[in-house]
């Protein structure tokens, strides 16, 4: 090995270390102490072993919250090793990050899955309309003027729901529509889409009629082969609107024909049983097993370059699913497994051995589009 591979080797080395000890970090600094039950030492080693064809891990803290809340499991995966190694191996974000524009997804994805209708888009400081053809400013409100509701959302790095408005011109003419748009418009420093508003079904709106609450189903396509890992129901508290758990909201894992887990979690791992006196042991969401071949489809054939993807379904007061977004670089997978179990099940074994086959190049800077 050169003096120059060397030292570069040694560089990259220390800012995979720097990431994976801060991911770790954010998931678990605000979690209650009582939340962690320690391995044991052999315990540990099953760990290392499991995952040794990553890297041999270091630290088990994730690993000890889901020992304490479902008991110890190998195949839990933590931080620590899925960002960046896990997560830049599936998902090369070159190529993945494309996908997450939210400007984009209605245009780009041609199987015939619902997402928001995009009405107007601002790509690079220039403006389109839902077709993509290019308009200008004055088209752009004309267009936008005539519509009672309208969503308005960041195209890229806005996770979490935090760049999200909702403009109710219903009850305000032409002129002030205009204004409000504009500012609305003036106020955005980045790329953005302007999308209908959808509406959810009574089965989602019964447990927050206040957010659109979403079912994230995290999906695997790996060697020709695609399957759901972790389905979870995502819903705001009451007054909340947003589902995101991040901004507060609760998680409840979902099982495969639809019925609900019996507990539920939000951010700092409160249990929670029911929601609006809905019992979650006794809910189904009977809507599932429809959505899941149709999720598997459309990963398949218009993402196949996204190993791993966490989709956020709506569904539509019709009862049609809707994607509301799609998480293809780094899907969340803490309070998935909280939940569900280890993200990838009977297939870890299976990433394992294609992570340790994949050429792994560290890149920190992500590529923005």
């Amino acid at each position: 090995m050169s003096l120059k591979t060397a030292i570069k080797s040694k560089i990259t080395n220390h800012y995979i270390s720097k990431e994976q000890m801060h991911e770790e970090y954010l998931n678990i600094k605000d979690l209650p102490s009582a939340s962690f039950s320690p391995l044991s030492d052999e315990e540990k080693k099953s760990a290392i072993q499991q995952w040794g064809g990553v890297q041999i891990m270091s630290s088990f803290k994730e690993l000890e919250v889901f020992k304490h809340y479902n008991g110890f499991d190998s195949r839990y995966l933590s931080h620590y090793l899925y960002l960046p190694l896990v997560a830049r191996t599936l998902n090369n974000y070159h190529y993945t990050k494309f996908f997450e524009n939210k400007g984009l997804l209605d245009y780009l994805c041609k199987s015939g899955i619902c997402f928001p209708k995009s009405f107007v888009r601002r790509i690079d400081n220039e403006y389109y309309d839902a077709d993509m053809q290019q308009i200008d400013y004055s088209d752009a409100i004309k267009i936008l003027a005539d519509k009672d509701v309208l969503i308005v959302k960041d195209s890229v790095d806005s996770a979490g729901g935090k760049s999200v408005s909702k403009l109710n011109l219903a009850d305000i003419n032409g002129e002030e529509r205009a204004e409000v748009i504009k500012r609305e418009f003036g106020s955005r420093k980045s790329d953005f889409v302007v999308q209908e508003c959808v509406r959810q079904s009574k089965t989602m709106a019964r447990f927050n009629e206040n957010s659109v609450n979403t079912l994230r189903i995290t999906t695997l396509y790996l060697n020709g082969d695609a399957t759901v890992c972790n389905t979870v129901l995502r819903f705001g508290k009451p007054h909340m609107m947003a589902d995101n758990w991040g901004l507060g909201g609760i998680l409840c894992g979902v099982a495969a024909d639809g019925r609900l887990r019996r507990t539920g979690y939000d951010i700092r791992l409160n249990p929670f049983t029911e929601c609006n006196g809905i019992p979650f042991e006794e809910t189904v969401i009977s809507e599932l097993p429809e959505i899941i071949p149709v999720i598997l489809a459309t990963h398949k054939e218009s993402f196949s370059l996204c190993k791993f993807i966490g989709w956020d379904v709506c569904i539509a007061e019709d009862g049609t699913p809707c994607v509301i977004e799609v998480n293809s670089s780094q899907p969340g997978i803490f309070g998935e497994q909280l939940c569900n179990g280890p993200i990838f099940g009977e297939r870890t074994q299976e990433v394992i051995e294609y992570i340790k086959t994949k050429p792994f190049v560290y890149n920190r800077a992500l590529v923005r589009f």
